[in-house]
């Protein structure tokens, strides 16, 4: 029904009005007046059959019910007439929206709204309805909702189940000024307002007057303030933004009792855009809890200031999801006195040239303590500011994602900077000015060693920092080479510190420790990385393209678990010829290279200089597809050497774990396999250029039953060359028809054709003139007696070489194909009695590794300290020597080793017996013994009995004793080898068994260990603990003694004597004791020399936390 403007509609009491949908629209006069005791007007659904005669107006019988949003309501439109309408002792039920006012302002009163879908009462515009004595029942949603621009007058309401006890705001726009007061509604004092979105556009000004509470209904749901936002409250009445299920502020808003708990994010936030009146924003003792909901490119915070102004004093932020402030853009708030609690993240997020104004901040219980920097590009030169914040100069910041610095723009880094997380792409510059006392850092907020505070995410030491992926910084080709400078800066917990694409800034005294990788040279990079330190790298310092390589490398240093290599880019497809030559860095001369998988593309030819010596990881290996040419010379310094990483023969300790490794044996936790995959020339090389010569390749095809050169309808020349320790040494498939002349194959494993297979047998290969690993030629049937590697049919080894290896180790003088401390003894032997034991040609050559130009007892030295780890290298590997050969070895016979027993007192020396019996035929022994380090330290290890009178060379390192032995005569059948003096470690508690422990016993080339029996060592430790015994005799007479023990060193210790009445009587102790078990003896005086009287005594011990009392008796 629509009541046009200039009628006046009337309704007597007692009279029931029932709709099936439409309502009342009020533009004139509506007054309905029932009376309170029998004779309401009564409004409500057709299906209703509790009122009206009859009540089963439908006649339906019990067929349907009445259901809020059954029909409309009433609603009083502006051009109603507030004087003659009225709404008094009426039932109002199961409509949509109960009773609407819009720019109205009529009488509401002694009435009942019962069942709205939506609104008891919704007051819209301008709205000021007078609502007296009225009960909101059974409201699907709010009770109350109103504009911001309404005034609406309760007085005397009554609330029962509701869907909230709340007033809801209808405004999702504000366009004009609006203000926010105070109302005490339904028994409610200062009853809480209910907000979803809304939007303050420019121009307006919406104020809220102290002690409002405002409460958000929605993750997605805030404000949005584009004209102005003024809250000032007071310090007696704060103005309150929380969630709609936060009780204690405004109550039980949603109406479920303790049904729903707030949590963080449970709204957005309050956000402030750029507006001309933005001077006019402002906070002031106010509380913003639960917030920090919805958000979009990490842009955290509860309160959000973009490119604009506000200012905000004593307020106090808690429980948000994200951030507690944030400022974006340009923005420039000023905060003061905030109080930051209960975090998830950075109390507060910045875009990093914006410039807050903060003071007197404090922040408590918080994810992150540091300042949280949205991921931006910036392309304006600017420096980083170094900021304070909540009583940390210089605070950390963290990076929720990439910084990217655009073409032609330069971000300075000042000294001291610490940046957590996150990552940088530079397509400008980028200059760190970090100094020797105040470096640049960029590393991972779990790591507590760098920034203020250290420990940025506040768990202590629960959490620890490890490696993720990426790069700290990625310099990209558009970049400005000429300025970019990173200097005295570290880089931790990333798989690649600094990731050059075709880039060539400057690093200068910069340090990586603990990433996967240092520097990452991609496309054509060169930069210089000059006086760099790579710490504890799970790998290498750099990984390079085979055309990138820096333009200086001077003073960098290698140490702790870093790979000494330079690595060449995994998957990497060579598409233009290049060189690969020797290069020397951070102190190792002639580094290996570190290859995975590799290609060179059928356009490409790879040429490896002499000397070279290129390891590969665990199963990856070479694919050529045009050409490899690979040609070292005759002499140990210019043999190129293919190897698996784990090959500490040739380049050392490449991967940095001492004997830790081995090609031959699966490694965990890095899950490498045994071996590397080897070379395979594919159908589109071409044969001049696929030339191997004087190369070694070692431990190849193990994994996946391949081989060192795989032929793939392809022929290559491969002449001089030393193939061992793989599976197969040269498989050919297809049409190939390689050139295998002059080459050696020893203990290659595989049980059939191990040196050479040819798989089709389409052209018979040319393998004359090689040594099969045995004087007696290859495995074959053509070839009875043969008893060296063996080949396939249509292999042509005649004539074969019958007088040892073409191309030996250098100090592998009995020529088998490893370096032992048994040559050392071939040595010795040969210099005492040439005759009854020469040595060959081949043989002297090889024994020569100190480049003298003869053999002497100093070879059998160098070639004892390369067995047991001393040197990794020989010195004629720097010069030139003569190829060799001829065999010679004596088995030694099984023979016993046992370690003595030791005891000892922390921080004492202890010396053990490691004796032999049964030895016969032996000229050497290695040894290696495992011990504690954490229990035991190594102090000496003297040749005694058997080795004194041989020569011999031991170390100690990480656990591991080795000691060796080589003898020009025979080692003696029983007696003493050696003495190991340690010392029991200092801090050791409690009574410890040590056990020493035989990992390797070899007597000349044979491995002896189960022959030998371990040895322990006792040590008395710190006591465990504080310790006050009772007196020893109890009773006594004249004297008793009194023990105790003290754990820790430096303790002051006291003991004093009281009689039975509490009166001193002695000190026995006062005294700064070391850790140990002490004893004290009483004579029966006192303090003055003087004989005490029989009865009963206490002795006190006090140290440090420590106190205890015990009781003795005296008597005569």
């Amino acid at each position: 029904m629509t009541i046009n403007s200039g009628t006046n509609v009337t309704i007597n009491a007692g009279i029931v009005i029932k709709s099936n949908g439409p309502g009342f629209y009020v533009n004139g006069g509506l007054n309905a007046k029932g009376t309170i005791a029998d004779s309401n007007v009564i409004f409500t659904s057709l299906k209703d059959d509790n009122w009206g005669n009859p009540g089963d107006v439908n006649r339906d019988g019990n067929a349907t019910s009445p259901a809020w949003n059954d029909w409309y309501g009433i609603k009083f439109q502006a051009t109603s007439d507030d004087v003659f309408s009225l709404i008094d002792s009426c039932l109002i039920n199961y409509s949509s929206n109960g009773v609407t006012y819009t720019d109205a302002g009529s009488i509401l009163s002694n009435s009942t709204v019962f069942k709205s879908y939506n609104y008891g009462i919704r007051c819209e515009n301008s709205s000021t309805p007078f609502v007296n004595k009225v009960t909101f029942d059974g409201c699907r949603l709010d009770p109350i909702a109103m504009s911001l621009q309404s005034n609406p007058t309760f007085t005397n309401i009554t609330f029962s189940a509701n869907g909230s006890r709340g007033i809801k705001i209808l405004d999702n726009v504000l366009s004009s000024n609006a203000t926010l007061a105070q109302r005490n509604v339904a028994g409610i004092t200062n009853i809480a307002y209910i907000l979803d979105n809304l939007t303050i556009n420019s121009g307006a000004v919406f104020t809220i007057l102290p002690g409002v509470v405002v409460k958000f209904t929605n993750y997605y749901y805030g404000i949005d303030v584009n004209g102005a936002l003024v809250a000032n409250g007071t310090q007696a009445e704060n103005i309150v933004f929380t969630s709609l299920p936060d009780d204690s502020k405004g109550g039980d808003t949603n109406n479920d009792g303790n049904g729903s708990a707030p949590s963080k994010g449970n709204w957005r936030s309050i956000d402030f855009g750029a507006s001309s009146s933005d001077t006019l924003n402002s906070f002031k003792h106010c509380d913003f809890r639960y917030g920090g909901g919805y958000n979009y490119s990490n842009e955290y915070g509860i309160v959000r200031v973009y490119s604009t102004t506000i200012k905000m004093d004593s307020c106090i932020i808690s429980q948000s999801a994200t951030s507690a402030l944030g400022v974006f853009g340009s923005g420039d708030p000023t905060v003061s006195s905030l109080q930051i609690n209960n975090i998830a993240l950075t109390p507060v997020t910045i875009s990093m040239f914006s410039t807050p104004t903060f003071s007197n901040i404090t922040s408590l219980n918080v994810g992150y303590m540091a300042i949280g920097i949205k991921p931006e590009t910036y392309s304006i030169t600017s420096t980083i500011p170094v900021r304070n914040f909540a009583g940390y100069n210089n605070i950390t910041y963290l990076l929720y994602g990439t910084l990217t610095v655009n073409s032609g723009t330069t971000i300075t880094v000042p000294a001291g900077v610490v940046f957590k997380d996150g990552n940088w792409v530079i397509n400008g510059a980028l200059v760190t000015n970090g100094t020797p006392s105040q470096k640049v850092v960029f590393t991972d907020s779990r790591d507590d060693n760098f920034g203020n505070p250290g420990d940025t995410n506040l768990d202590g030491t629960l959490t620890k920092p490890t490696i993720v992926g990426g790069s700290r910084i990625s310099i990209y080709d558009v970049s400005l080479d000429s300025i970019g400078l990173l200097q005295h800066t570290i880089f931790r917990y990333i798989d690649i510190g600094v990731n050059l694409q075709q880039a060539a800034p400057k690093l200068l005294k910069c340090t990586f420790d603990l990433d996967n990788w240092g520097v990452y040279l991609t496309g054509v990079s060169n930069p210089s990385i000059d006086s760099c330190s790579f710490n504890n790298l799970t790998y290498a310092p750099m990984r390079i393209s085979l055309v990138s390589y820096p333009v200086s490398t001077s003073g960098n240093i290698i140490s702790g678990t870093t790979f000494k290599a330079i690595s060449v880019l995994d998957g990497e497809t060579l598409v233009q010829d290049v060189t690969l030559v020797k290069k020397n860095f951070a102190g190792i001369t002639n580094i290996p290279y570190l290859f995975g998988n590799y290609t060179v593309a059928n356009n490409s030819v790879l040429t490896i200089n002499p000397g070279v010596i290129v390891k590969f990881f665990p199963t990856t290996g070479m694919t050529v597809r045009k050409g490899l040419i690979a040609e070292g010379k005759g002499h140990p310094d210019s043999t190129i050497v293919f190897t698996d990483l784990r090959d500490d023969f040739y380049g050392g300790d490449t991967n940095s774990d001492s004997t830790n490794s081995s090609p031959t044996i699966f490694q965990y936790p890095q899950y490498w396999y045994p071996g590397w995959y080897g070379i395979n020339f594919t159908s589109e090389s071409l044969a001049p250029f696929s030339r191997l010569r004087n190369v070694v390749i070692r431990y190849a095809g193990l994994q996946n039953s391949g081989a060192a050169i795989t032929a793939s309808t392809a022929s290559p020349s491969i002449t001089f060359c030393s193939i061992s320790n793989g599976y197969r040494g040269i498989v050919a498939t297809g049409s190939s028809n390689p050139i295998v002349n002059f080459c050696d194959f020893f203990q290659n494993s595989s049980p059939t054709f191990a040196a050479i297979n040819n798989v089709d047998k389409s052209f018979v290969i040319n393998a004359q003139n090689n040594w099969w690993g045995s004087n007696t030629g290859p495995t074959h049937s053509g070839n009875p007696g043969g008893t060296g590697q063996s080949v396939s049919d249509a292999v042509n080894y005649m004539p074969f070489l019958g007088a040892g290896a073409q191309n030996p180790l250098a100090g592998d003088v009995s020529l088998n194909g490893q370096v032992q401390a048994y040559d050392a003894s071939l040595i010795l032997k040969f210099l005492v009695d040439n005759v009854a034991n020469p040595l060959n040609t081949v043989q002297q050559g090889v024994a020569d590794v100190s480049a003298a130009g003869g053999v002497s007892a100093f070879d059998a030295s160098l070639i004892l300290q390369y067995v047991v780890g001393k040197i990794s290298i020989f010195p004629v590997e720097y010069n030139s020597i003569t190829v060799p050969n001829v065999k010679f070895n004596k088995p030694a016979s099984i023979a016993l080793a046992s370690i003595s027993e030791g005891f000892v007192q922390r921080g004492k020396e202890v010396t053990v017996t490691l004796s032999v019996s049964g030895l016969e035929n032996t000229y050497s022994t290695g040894i290696e013994l495992l011990y504690n380090k954490e229990e035991l330290k190594p102090i000496s290890v003297t040749a005694v009995g058997i080795a004194a009178k041989a020569m011999t060379s031991n170390s100690t390192a990480n656990g591991i004793i080795r000691m060796m032995v080589a003898s020009a005569d025979p080692l003696e059948s029983n007696g003493d080898l050696f003495q190991v003096t340690f010392e029991a470690v200092n801090d050791i508690r409690g009574d410890v068994k040590s056990t020493i422990s035989f990992k390797k016993f070899v007597l000349n080339e044979t491995d002896m260990k189960s022959a030998a029996s371990n040895g322990v060592v006792n040590i008395k430790g710190k006591p465990t603990s504080y310790a006050l015994n009772q007196n020893y005799p109890n009773p006594f007479n004249p004297s008793t003694t009194i023990s105790y023990q003290v754990p820790d060193d430096g303790q002051l210790v006291n003991i004093v004597i009281y009689n039975v009445t509490g009166q001193y009587v002695r000190t026995l102790v006062n005294s700064n004791h070391m850790a140990g078990e002490y004893k004290i003896q009483w004579d029966g005086m006192d303090e003055s020399g003087k004989r005490v009287s029989s009865g009963l005594y206490f002795f006190r011990m006090m140290s440090n936390n420590f106190v205890s009392v015990k009781k003795m008796l005296m008597v005569k």
